[in-house]
Protein backbone atom coordinates (compact mmCIF):
# COMPACT_ATOMS: atom_id res chain seq x y z
CA UNK A 1 0.00 0.00 0.00
CA UNK A 2 2.88 2.31 0.75
CA UNK A 3 4.68 1.74 -2.56
CA UNK A 4 1.83 2.21 -4.58
CA UNK A 5 1.09 5.56 -2.46
CA UNK A 6 4.68 6.13 -3.25
CA UNK A 7 4.55 5.88 -6.84
CA UNK A 8 0.87 7.58 -7.11
CA UNK A 9 2.96 10.67 -5.52
CA UNK A 10 5.48 10.61 -7.77
CA UNK A 11 3.11 10.44 -10.83
CA UNK A 12 1.61 13.78 -9.26
CA UNK A 13 5.12 14.96 -8.87
CA UNK A 14 6.08 14.62 -11.98
CA UNK A 15 3.05 16.01 -13.42
CA UNK A 16 3.32 19.34 -11.15
CA UNK A 17 6.81 19.43 -12.62
CA UNK A 18 6.10 19.18 -15.97
CA UNK A 19 2.98 21.65 -16.26
CA UNK A 20 5.09 24.76 -14.88
CA UNK A 21 8.22 23.61 -16.74
CA UNK A 22 5.72 24.30 -20.60
CA UNK A 23 4.10 27.13 -17.86
CA UNK A 24 4.14 31.03 -16.93
CA UNK A 25 7.43 31.20 -15.08
CA UNK A 26 10.57 29.68 -15.41
CA UNK A 27 13.77 29.49 -13.66
CA UNK A 28 15.40 32.80 -14.77
CA UNK A 29 19.08 31.92 -15.56
CA UNK A 30 20.57 35.69 -15.69
CA UNK A 31 20.15 35.89 -12.22
CA UNK A 32 22.47 35.27 -9.58
CA UNK A 33 20.09 34.34 -6.29
CA UNK A 34 21.59 34.58 -2.86
CA UNK A 35 19.88 34.94 0.83
CA UNK A 36 19.87 37.60 3.22
CA UNK A 37 23.77 37.03 4.31
CA UNK A 38 24.88 36.58 0.49
CA UNK A 39 25.16 33.31 0.30
CA UNK A 40 24.92 31.59 -3.00
CA UNK A 41 21.38 29.45 -3.38
CA UNK A 42 19.95 26.86 -5.64
CA UNK A 43 19.28 29.41 -8.37
CA UNK A 44 19.93 30.11 -11.52
CA UNK A 45 23.42 32.24 -12.53
CA UNK A 46 24.82 32.56 -16.31
CA UNK A 47 23.28 28.90 -16.96
CA UNK A 48 23.83 27.71 -13.55
CA UNK A 49 20.74 24.86 -12.91
CA UNK A 50 17.95 27.13 -10.69
CA UNK A 51 14.93 26.18 -8.99
CA UNK A 52 11.70 26.58 -10.56
CA UNK A 53 9.34 29.23 -9.92
CA UNK A 54 5.72 30.53 -9.93
CA UNK A 55 5.10 33.78 -9.24
CA UNK A 56 1.72 35.10 -7.08
CA UNK A 57 -1.17 36.21 -8.69
CA UNK A 58 -0.63 39.67 -6.84
CA UNK A 59 2.43 39.95 -7.77
CA UNK A 60 3.86 40.06 -4.19
CA UNK A 61 5.84 37.13 -3.73
CA UNK A 62 7.29 33.54 -5.66
CA UNK A 63 6.83 30.29 -4.68
CA UNK A 64 8.76 27.36 -4.69
CA UNK A 65 7.11 24.58 -7.35
CA UNK A 66 9.83 22.68 -8.97
CA UNK A 67 12.82 21.25 -9.06
CA UNK A 68 13.65 23.07 -12.32
CA UNK A 69 16.81 21.97 -13.68
CA UNK A 70 18.79 22.32 -9.92
CA UNK A 71 20.80 19.20 -9.43
CA UNK A 72 22.35 20.46 -6.33
CA UNK A 73 23.15 17.96 -3.00
CA UNK A 74 22.88 20.59 -0.89
CA UNK A 75 20.01 22.04 -1.68
CA UNK A 76 19.95 26.35 -0.43
CA UNK A 77 16.15 27.99 -1.00
CA UNK A 78 17.29 31.72 -1.65
CA UNK A 79 14.76 34.23 -0.01
CA UNK A 80 14.36 36.32 -2.75
CA UNK A 81 14.01 35.82 -6.35
CA UNK A 82 13.64 38.60 -8.50
CA UNK A 83 13.65 40.93 -6.18
CA UNK A 84 10.76 39.33 -4.55
CA UNK A 85 10.13 37.36 -1.33
CA UNK A 86 10.01 33.71 -1.81
CA UNK A 87 7.23 32.51 0.78
CA UNK A 88 5.93 29.21 -0.04
CA UNK A 89 7.06 25.38 -1.03
CA UNK A 90 4.19 24.54 -2.31
CA UNK A 91 2.88 21.12 -2.64
CA UNK A 92 4.74 17.73 -4.53
CA UNK A 93 7.39 20.84 -5.05
CA UNK A 94 10.13 18.71 -4.43
CA UNK A 95 8.69 15.04 -3.68
CA UNK A 96 11.26 12.36 -4.92
CA UNK A 97 14.23 13.96 -5.28
CA UNK A 98 17.53 13.50 -4.46
CA UNK A 99 19.30 16.03 -2.11
CA UNK A 100 21.05 15.16 1.25
CA UNK A 101 20.22 18.43 2.41
CA UNK A 102 17.93 21.53 2.27
CA UNK A 103 18.20 24.78 3.96
CA UNK A 104 14.92 26.82 4.28
CA UNK A 105 14.98 30.25 4.51
CA UNK A 106 13.00 32.45 7.16
CA UNK A 107 11.39 34.04 4.36
CA UNK A 108 9.17 31.13 3.99
CA UNK A 109 5.44 30.95 5.67
CA UNK A 110 3.65 28.25 3.91
CA UNK A 111 5.00 24.60 3.02
CA UNK A 112 2.18 22.19 0.90
CA UNK A 113 1.17 18.93 0.89
CA UNK A 114 3.40 16.61 0.49
CA UNK A 115 6.35 18.87 0.18
CA UNK A 116 9.15 16.82 0.68
CA UNK A 117 8.08 13.94 1.06
CA UNK A 118 9.66 10.75 -0.41
CA UNK A 119 12.92 12.04 -0.87
CA UNK A 120 14.98 8.94 -0.05
CA UNK A 121 18.34 10.83 0.41
CA UNK A 122 17.24 13.76 3.29
CA UNK A 123 19.06 13.21 5.93
CA UNK A 124 18.42 16.02 8.36
CA UNK A 125 15.98 18.93 8.17
CA UNK A 126 15.15 22.15 10.36
CA UNK A 127 11.96 24.01 9.99
CA UNK A 128 12.17 27.96 10.44
CA UNK A 129 10.13 29.17 12.98
CA UNK A 130 8.51 31.50 10.08
CA UNK A 131 6.36 29.04 8.50
CA UNK A 132 3.01 29.41 9.65
CA UNK A 133 1.08 27.31 7.48
CA UNK A 134 1.64 23.57 6.95
CA UNK A 135 0.13 21.41 4.58
CA UNK A 136 0.27 17.25 5.07
CA UNK A 137 2.25 14.45 4.61
CA UNK A 138 5.22 16.98 4.03
CA UNK A 139 8.25 14.79 5.04
CA UNK A 140 6.13 11.49 4.65
CA UNK A 141 8.00 8.74 4.00
CA UNK A 142 11.93 10.24 3.99
CA UNK A 143 13.37 6.61 5.15
CA UNK A 144 16.70 8.14 5.68
CA UNK A 145 15.87 11.01 7.77
CA UNK A 146 17.21 11.04 11.55
CA UNK A 147 17.48 14.57 12.62
CA UNK A 148 14.55 17.33 12.37
CA UNK A 149 14.42 20.34 14.15
CA UNK A 150 11.36 22.33 14.62
CA UNK A 151 12.02 26.16 15.66
CA UNK A 152 9.96 28.26 17.79
CA UNK A 153 7.02 30.13 16.53
CA UNK A 154 5.31 27.08 14.81
CA UNK A 155 2.52 26.42 16.15
CA UNK A 156 1.34 22.75 15.10
CA UNK A 157 2.94 20.08 13.61
CA UNK A 158 0.85 18.70 10.94
CA UNK A 159 -0.51 15.66 10.16
CA UNK A 160 1.50 12.61 9.07
CA UNK A 161 4.41 15.56 9.24
CA UNK A 162 6.95 12.61 9.49
CA UNK A 163 4.99 9.36 9.08
CA UNK A 164 7.24 5.74 7.88
CA UNK A 165 10.34 8.22 8.71
CA UNK A 166 11.50 4.94 10.19
CA UNK A 167 14.67 6.21 10.75
CA UNK A 168 13.99 9.31 12.53
CA UNK A 169 15.88 9.41 16.14
CA UNK A 170 16.05 12.55 17.05
CA UNK A 171 13.26 15.57 17.25
CA UNK A 172 13.43 19.16 18.57
CA UNK A 173 9.89 20.19 19.76
CA UNK A 174 9.82 24.21 20.62
CA UNK A 175 7.61 25.45 23.27
CA UNK A 176 5.62 27.01 20.77
CA UNK A 177 3.92 24.03 19.59
CA UNK A 178 0.45 23.09 21.23
CA UNK A 179 -0.61 20.35 18.93
CA UNK A 180 0.70 17.84 16.98
CA UNK A 181 -1.26 16.40 14.27
CA UNK A 182 -2.77 12.83 12.91
CA UNK A 183 -0.20 10.41 12.51
CA UNK A 184 2.49 12.98 12.15
CA UNK A 185 5.21 10.13 14.24
CA UNK A 186 3.59 6.73 12.96
CA UNK A 187 6.44 4.41 12.08
CA UNK A 188 8.63 6.03 13.34
CA UNK A 189 9.84 3.22 15.19
CA UNK A 190 13.31 4.39 15.53
CA UNK A 191 12.73 7.64 17.66
CA UNK A 192 15.12 7.50 20.74
CA UNK A 193 15.33 11.51 21.25
CA UNK A 194 12.59 13.83 22.36
CA UNK A 195 14.23 17.56 22.76
CA UNK A 196 11.84 20.08 24.40
CA UNK A 197 12.46 23.38 24.77
CA UNK A 198 10.05 24.32 27.27
CA UNK A 199 9.14 22.69 30.28
CA UNK A 200 7.23 20.00 31.88
CA UNK A 201 4.05 22.50 32.49
CA UNK A 202 4.00 23.20 28.67
CA UNK A 203 4.56 19.90 27.88
CA UNK A 204 1.20 18.90 29.74
CA UNK A 205 -0.99 21.21 27.42
CA UNK A 206 0.40 20.09 24.38
CA UNK A 207 -2.78 18.23 22.27
CA UNK A 208 -2.58 14.86 21.30
CA UNK A 209 -5.53 13.21 19.78
CA UNK A 210 -3.83 9.49 19.23
CA UNK A 211 -0.52 7.78 20.14
CA UNK A 212 0.95 7.79 17.10
CA UNK A 213 1.05 12.08 17.21
CA UNK A 214 3.58 11.93 20.54
CA UNK A 215 6.87 11.33 19.43
CA UNK A 216 7.43 9.57 22.95
CA UNK A 217 5.41 7.00 21.88
CA UNK A 218 8.48 4.63 20.72
CA UNK A 219 9.91 4.73 24.26
CA UNK A 220 11.64 7.61 23.56
CA UNK A 221 13.65 9.34 25.94
CA UNK A 222 12.27 12.84 26.85
CA UNK A 223 14.70 16.23 27.14
CA UNK A 224 13.76 19.49 28.81
CA UNK A 225 16.49 22.06 28.06
CA UNK A 226 18.64 19.84 27.00
CA UNK A 227 18.25 17.15 30.80
CA UNK A 228 16.84 13.75 29.93
CA UNK A 229 14.15 13.15 32.26
CA UNK A 230 14.77 9.84 34.18
CA UNK A 231 11.89 10.74 36.79
CA UNK A 232 9.57 13.27 35.85
CA UNK A 233 7.73 15.98 37.89
CA UNK A 234 4.28 17.43 37.12
CA UNK A 235 4.51 20.88 38.70
CA UNK A 236 2.09 21.85 41.53
CA UNK A 237 0.53 24.33 38.81
CA UNK A 238 -0.43 21.75 36.68
CA UNK A 239 -4.25 21.19 37.03
CA UNK A 240 -4.88 18.65 34.00
CA UNK A 241 -2.50 16.17 31.73
CA UNK A 242 -4.02 15.86 28.82
CA UNK A 243 -4.69 12.93 26.75
CA UNK A 244 -1.49 11.01 25.56
CA UNK A 245 0.72 13.23 27.18
CA UNK A 246 3.55 11.11 28.03
CA UNK A 247 2.57 8.02 26.01
CA UNK A 248 5.22 5.24 25.48
CA UNK A 249 7.70 7.63 27.37
CA UNK A 250 10.81 6.06 28.69
CA UNK A 251 11.29 7.39 32.35
CA UNK A 252 11.18 5.39 36.08
CA UNK A 253 9.27 7.81 37.84
CA UNK A 254 6.40 10.21 38.16
CA UNK A 255 5.37 13.04 40.68
CA UNK A 256 1.41 14.22 40.30
CA UNK A 257 1.01 17.33 41.66
CA UNK A 258 -0.80 18.81 44.30
CA UNK A 259 -3.14 20.37 42.05
CA UNK A 260 -3.67 18.34 39.30
CA UNK A 261 -6.93 17.27 38.92
CA UNK A 262 -7.73 15.28 35.89
CA UNK A 263 -5.37 13.09 33.70
CA UNK A 264 -6.29 12.45 30.43
CA UNK A 265 -6.74 8.97 28.53
CA UNK A 266 -3.81 6.95 27.63
CA UNK A 267 -1.70 10.10 29.48
CA UNK A 268 0.59 7.37 30.85
CA UNK A 269 0.24 3.93 28.66
CA UNK A 270 2.79 1.42 27.66
CA UNK A 271 5.33 3.53 30.05
CA UNK A 272 6.88 0.29 30.69
CA UNK A 273 9.96 1.38 32.86
CA UNK A 274 7.45 3.13 35.06
CA UNK A 275 7.92 1.89 38.46
CA UNK A 276 7.47 4.90 40.85
CA UNK A 277 4.55 7.02 41.16
CA UNK A 278 4.39 10.05 44.27
CA UNK A 279 1.04 11.38 44.30
CA UNK A 280 0.33 14.58 45.68
CA UNK A 281 -2.92 14.76 44.64
CA UNK A 282 -6.19 13.92 45.74
CA UNK A 283 -6.70 11.60 42.97
CA UNK A 284 -7.13 7.90 43.77
CA UNK A 285 -4.44 6.28 41.99
CA UNK A 286 -4.40 2.35 42.67
CA UNK A 287 -1.29 -0.27 41.66
CA UNK A 288 -2.25 -1.84 38.12
CA UNK A 289 -5.24 -0.22 37.20
CA UNK A 290 -6.07 1.49 34.24
CA UNK A 291 -8.03 4.46 35.64
CA UNK A 292 -5.99 8.20 35.31
CA UNK A 293 -4.46 7.72 32.37
CA UNK A 294 -2.53 4.28 33.79
CA UNK A 295 -0.49 6.20 35.68
CA UNK A 296 -0.26 3.54 38.38
CA UNK A 297 -1.24 0.56 35.76
CA UNK A 298 3.25 -0.30 35.64
CA UNK A 299 4.24 0.96 38.59
CA UNK A 300 5.77 -1.18 41.50
CA UNK A 301 5.14 1.11 44.12
CA UNK A 302 2.61 4.21 44.55
CA UNK A 303 3.82 6.90 46.98
CA UNK A 304 1.21 9.66 49.17
CA UNK A 305 4.32 11.20 50.88
CA UNK A 306 7.86 12.24 49.98
CA UNK A 307 10.09 8.90 49.25
CA UNK A 308 13.68 8.34 48.92
CA UNK A 309 13.88 6.07 44.88
CA UNK A 310 15.10 2.66 45.28
CA UNK A 311 15.47 2.92 41.25
CA UNK A 312 19.01 2.79 40.07
CA UNK A 313 20.63 1.59 36.75
CA UNK A 314 23.45 -0.92 37.06
CA UNK A 315 26.48 -1.24 34.40
CA UNK A 316 25.12 -3.64 32.01
CA UNK A 317 22.32 -1.14 31.39
CA UNK A 318 19.81 -3.20 33.63
CA UNK A 319 17.09 -0.94 35.42
CA UNK A 320 16.93 -2.33 38.56
CA UNK A 321 14.28 -1.70 41.33
CA UNK A 322 16.04 -2.96 45.28
CA UNK A 323 13.72 -3.41 48.50
CA UNK A 324 15.40 -5.22 51.19
CA UNK A 325 15.65 -8.95 49.28
CA UNK A 326 13.63 -8.17 46.26
CA UNK A 327 15.46 -7.12 43.54
CA UNK A 328 13.07 -6.61 40.37
CA UNK A 329 14.37 -5.59 36.59
CA UNK A 330 12.34 -2.76 35.63
CA UNK A 331 13.87 -2.96 31.99
CA UNK A 332 17.30 -2.75 30.02
CA UNK A 333 18.20 0.03 28.28
CA UNK A 334 21.63 -1.42 26.27
CA UNK A 335 21.67 -2.60 22.96
CA UNK A 336 22.70 -6.35 23.33
CA UNK A 337 20.97 -9.23 21.73
CA UNK A 338 21.41 -12.29 23.59
CA UNK A 339 21.29 -11.42 27.32
CA UNK A 340 21.98 -12.96 31.18
CA UNK A 341 19.65 -11.56 33.38
CA UNK A 342 21.59 -10.09 36.25
CA UNK A 343 22.30 -12.81 39.66
CA UNK A 344 20.26 -12.15 42.22
CA UNK A 345 17.15 -11.15 40.42
CA UNK A 346 13.92 -11.95 42.31
CA UNK A 347 11.53 -10.99 39.80
CA UNK A 348 11.04 -9.21 36.32
CA UNK A 349 8.57 -6.49 35.76
CA UNK A 350 6.03 -6.37 33.89
CA UNK A 351 6.53 -5.32 30.60
CA UNK A 352 10.42 -4.78 31.36
CA UNK A 353 11.18 -6.11 27.91
CA UNK A 354 8.62 -5.66 25.93
CA UNK A 355 8.49 -5.60 22.18
CA UNK A 356 12.08 -5.29 22.20
CA UNK A 357 12.25 -7.66 18.99
CA UNK A 358 15.89 -7.48 18.38
CA UNK A 359 16.84 -9.85 21.44
CA UNK A 360 17.03 -13.68 20.02
CA UNK A 361 18.04 -15.47 23.68
CA UNK A 362 17.40 -14.60 27.58
CA UNK A 363 19.11 -16.61 30.30
CA UNK A 364 16.82 -16.16 33.72
CA UNK A 365 18.89 -15.87 36.59
CA UNK A 366 18.34 -18.93 39.17
CA UNK A 367 17.02 -16.91 41.71
CA UNK A 368 14.19 -15.58 39.96
CA UNK A 369 10.73 -16.45 41.50
CA UNK A 370 8.59 -14.09 39.13
CA UNK A 371 7.86 -13.35 35.67
CA UNK A 372 5.61 -10.20 35.42
CA UNK A 373 2.62 -9.96 33.95
CA UNK A 374 3.72 -9.50 29.38
CA UNK A 375 7.71 -9.27 30.63
CA UNK A 376 8.80 -10.39 27.13
CA UNK A 377 5.64 -9.53 24.72
CA UNK A 378 6.06 -8.92 21.16
CA UNK A 379 9.96 -10.04 21.75
CA UNK A 380 9.87 -11.92 18.14
CA UNK A 381 13.31 -12.79 17.57
CA UNK A 382 13.36 -14.90 21.08
CA UNK A 383 13.70 -19.01 20.16
CA UNK A 384 14.04 -20.50 23.38
CA UNK A 385 13.17 -19.92 26.70
CA UNK A 386 14.11 -22.01 29.88
CA UNK A 387 12.12 -20.95 32.91
CA UNK A 388 14.44 -21.36 36.45
CA UNK A 389 13.08 -24.05 39.47
CA UNK A 390 12.45 -20.96 41.84
CA UNK A 391 10.17 -19.23 39.42
CA UNK A 392 6.20 -19.79 41.13
CA UNK A 393 4.31 -17.36 38.83
CA UNK A 394 4.17 -17.14 34.97
CA UNK A 395 2.19 -13.65 34.42
CA UNK A 396 -0.27 -13.07 31.88
CA UNK A 397 0.58 -12.55 28.41
CA UNK A 398 4.55 -13.09 29.08
CA UNK A 399 5.63 -14.18 26.05
CA UNK A 400 2.63 -13.29 23.87
CA UNK A 401 3.96 -13.21 20.25
CA UNK A 402 7.36 -14.70 20.78
CA UNK A 403 6.66 -15.96 17.50
CA UNK A 404 10.34 -17.19 16.57
CA UNK A 405 10.13 -19.18 20.34
CA UNK A 406 10.47 -22.77 19.69
CA UNK A 407 10.76 -24.22 22.68
CA UNK A 408 9.92 -23.52 26.57
CA UNK A 409 11.38 -25.46 29.69
CA UNK A 410 8.71 -24.77 32.72
CA UNK A 411 10.46 -25.17 35.88
CA UNK A 412 9.59 -27.08 38.67
CA UNK A 413 8.23 -24.95 41.11
CA UNK A 414 6.23 -22.92 38.78
CA UNK A 415 2.44 -23.68 40.10
CA UNK A 416 0.48 -20.77 38.17
CA UNK A 417 0.45 -20.36 33.99
CA UNK A 418 -1.29 -17.39 33.45
CA UNK A 419 -4.06 -16.49 31.06
CA UNK A 420 -2.30 -15.81 27.44
CA UNK A 421 1.37 -16.38 28.78
CA UNK A 422 2.61 -17.87 25.41
CA UNK A 423 -0.44 -16.82 23.10
CA UNK A 424 0.47 -16.76 19.37
CA UNK A 425 3.71 -18.54 19.71
CA UNK A 426 3.08 -19.81 16.45
CA UNK A 427 6.67 -21.20 16.25
CA UNK A 428 6.35 -23.09 19.38
CA UNK A 429 7.13 -26.91 19.12
CA UNK A 430 7.72 -28.37 22.20
CA UNK A 431 7.29 -27.68 25.74
CA UNK A 432 8.80 -29.22 29.11
CA UNK A 433 6.41 -29.43 31.89
CA UNK A 434 6.88 -30.27 35.56
CA UNK A 435 4.27 -31.69 37.96
CA UNK A 436 4.41 -28.32 39.70
CA UNK A 437 1.41 -26.93 37.60
CA UNK A 438 -2.05 -26.81 38.45
CA UNK A 439 -3.12 -24.19 36.46
CA UNK A 440 -3.16 -22.77 33.33
CA UNK A 441 -5.37 -19.67 32.45
CA UNK A 442 -7.45 -18.94 29.56
CA UNK A 443 -5.68 -18.87 26.41
CA UNK A 444 -2.23 -19.86 28.41
CA UNK A 445 -1.28 -21.49 24.79
CA UNK A 446 -3.74 -20.21 22.55
CA UNK A 447 -2.57 -20.16 18.69
CA UNK A 448 0.03 -22.12 19.14
CA UNK A 449 -0.49 -24.00 15.71
CA UNK A 450 2.57 -25.50 14.94
CA UNK A 451 2.94 -27.34 18.99
CA UNK A 452 4.25 -30.50 18.29
CA UNK A 453 4.76 -32.22 21.83
CA UNK A 454 4.63 -31.55 25.53
CA UNK A 455 6.88 -33.57 27.40
CA UNK A 456 5.00 -33.73 30.96
CA UNK A 457 6.92 -34.76 33.57
CA UNK A 458 4.34 -36.59 35.75
CA UNK A 459 1.57 -39.34 34.72
CA UNK A 460 -1.43 -39.39 32.88
CA UNK A 461 -3.11 -39.21 35.85
CA UNK A 462 -1.33 -35.83 37.34
CA UNK A 463 -1.95 -33.96 34.09
CA UNK A 464 -5.42 -34.88 34.28
CA UNK A 465 -5.46 -33.16 37.68
CA UNK A 466 -4.29 -29.59 36.21
CA UNK A 467 -6.61 -26.77 35.43
CA UNK A 468 -6.53 -25.94 31.96
CA UNK A 469 -9.26 -22.80 30.96
CA UNK A 470 -10.72 -22.52 27.88
CA UNK A 471 -8.80 -21.02 24.44
CA UNK A 472 -6.62 -23.99 24.90
CA UNK A 473 -7.25 -26.42 22.25
CA UNK A 474 -4.00 -26.49 20.76
CA UNK A 475 -2.21 -27.11 24.08
CA UNK A 476 -5.17 -29.93 24.67
CA UNK A 477 -4.49 -31.47 21.08
CA UNK A 478 -1.03 -32.34 20.72
CA UNK A 479 0.75 -35.70 21.28
CA UNK A 480 1.28 -35.54 25.17
CA UNK A 481 4.52 -37.52 26.51
CA UNK A 482 4.70 -38.85 30.35
CA UNK A 483 8.06 -38.86 32.12
CA UNK A 484 8.95 -43.18 33.39
CA UNK A 485 11.88 -44.67 34.44
CA UNK A 486 10.47 -47.89 33.56
CA UNK A 487 10.35 -49.32 30.65
CA UNK A 488 7.66 -51.71 31.31
CA UNK A 489 4.70 -49.20 30.77
CA UNK A 490 1.11 -48.95 29.81
CA UNK A 491 0.08 -48.11 26.33
CA UNK A 492 0.55 -44.66 25.83
CA UNK A 493 3.24 -42.06 24.94
CA UNK A 494 6.43 -41.65 27.16
CA UNK A 495 9.56 -40.31 27.93
CA UNK A 496 12.72 -40.38 29.94
CA UNK A 497 16.35 -39.09 29.97
CA UNK A 498 19.16 -41.74 28.69
CA UNK A 499 22.88 -40.87 29.31
CA UNK A 500 21.55 -36.91 29.41
CA UNK A 501 19.51 -37.20 26.37
CA UNK A 502 15.59 -37.19 25.34
CA UNK A 503 14.13 -40.43 24.33
CA UNK A 504 10.65 -40.97 23.27
CA UNK A 505 8.52 -43.77 22.44
CA UNK A 506 4.70 -44.57 21.69
CA UNK A 507 3.64 -48.39 23.24
CA UNK A 508 0.73 -49.61 21.77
Amino acid sequence: MKKAKKFLVGLLAFASVSAFAFGVVGCDNNKTNTGTGGKPNSGGANGVPALQYTLSDDGTYYSVTGIGSCADTALIIPETYNNLPITTIAEYALTGQVFTSVTIPNSITEIGNWALGNCDNLTEITIPGSVATMGESIFYGCGNLTSATIENGITTIADQMFYDCNNLTSVTIPTSVTGIGRSAFLYCNGLKNVYYTGDVADWCNIVFDEASENPLSFGADLYIDGEKTTSIVIPDTVTNIGDYAFYGANFTGVTIGSLVTAIGTHAFEECYFLAEVYNKSALNIALGQSGNGYVGNYALTIHTEPYESKISTDNNGYILYTDDEEKIIVGYTGKETQLNLPTGATGIKCYAFAKREDLTSVSLPESLRKIGRAAFKDCKGLTEIIIPDQVITIGGYAFDSCMALTNVTIGEAVATIEERAFQSCTGLESIMISTSVNFMGTGAFNTCVRLEEILYKGTSKQWSQITIEEANDDLKNTKRYYYTESSLTGTGRYWRYENGEIVKWEQV
